[in-house]
């Protein structure tokens, strides 16, 4: 493992999620996704943008991929959905 002594820390999305986990980088979006379990909660940041986008799913939400068109497949609660 390398250790960078002067690595530098940025905050660029002041938002505070309860559970947040799963980050998932689309390549195709150039964002970084990521889930707010408790929240039900999908977000979303653009580096190039600078844009966070957050969709409510209402219920508690396990895990996302990102689908081939961008949307997104997640396990909810009790099922599978797409969003």
């Amino acid at each position: 493992m390398t250790k960078t002594a002067n690595a530098k820390l940025e905050i660029v999305v002041n938002h505070t999620c309860l559970l947040a986990e799963g980050p998932v980088w689309d390549a195709k979006g150039k964002v970084i996704c990521w889930v707010d379990i408790l929240h039900g909660e999908i977000h979303e940041y653009s580096p190039e943008q600078k844009k966070h986008k957050i969709i409510q799913v209402q219920e508690m939400i396990g895990s996302l991929a990102v689908c081939t068109n961008g949307n997104f497949i997640a396990a909810i609660t009790k099922w599978i959905c797409f969003y």
